[in-house]
């Protein structure tokens, strides 16, 4: 029986020697890659978080980019179509035009119109217009047709700017008016 006790505290110590040994050299590693592996998921949970979180500022951002995008080609489009018509309509104003019955109605709609949609600029362009029709009508010959066109042409101009053509290279004085 000391014999078996014997063999059995050797293979207790041996066991006890190996799993010593695993500690020792195998456990401090494994604890060690476990580590690092728990550092990395967290760390890819934080990039991962990130990176979601820009991806939705990114997408909110295009939304308000294309929305304010689209608003500024509706206004544009608006304002060409008010200032198509109100070019033409003021050109009733000058001598060599006759008008309809019903365009100098149609100038004034297109004028309060104009003063919802058209820039600051184009407004002030076309009350000089007026202005100097209104002297005219009260005085007819106080305004020679030169002024009158040159004012014509300074709102067409102004309209040009704000319709899309802000760095515009042509000037006033190349507007050409043609009868025939």
């Amino acid at each position: 029986m000391e014999i078996v006790a014997f063999i059995l505290s050797i293979l207790n110590f041996l066991l006890i020697l190996i799993g010593w040994l695993f500690v020792k050299h195998h456990l401090p590693s494994y604890l060690m890659e476990k580590g690092k592996n728990l550092a990395t998921k967290e760390d890819i949970e934080l990039i991962t978080h990130k990176v979601e979180s820009i991806r939705t500022q990114y997408a909110a951002d295009m939304e308000r980019l294309k929305s304010s995008l689209t608003l500024t080609v509706q206004l544009l489009e608006k304002r060409r179509q008010v200032y198509e018509e109100i070019a033409q309509l003021m050109r009733v104003f000058l001598s060599g035009h006759p008008a309809e019955a019903n365009e100098k109605d149609r100038f004034l709609s297109a004028y309060a119109t104009a003063w919802l949609w058209a820039s600051d600029g184009v407004v002030q362009s076309l009350n000089r217009f007026l202005e100097l029709q209104s002297v005219h009508f009260k005085n007819p010959g106080s305004i020679n047709q030169e002024d009158m066109k040159k004012a014509y042409a300074t709102c067409v101009l102004e309209m040009r700017k704000s319709a899309g053509f802000p760095e515009t290279g042509v000037d006033r004085e190349e507007y050409k008016f043609v009868t025939f």
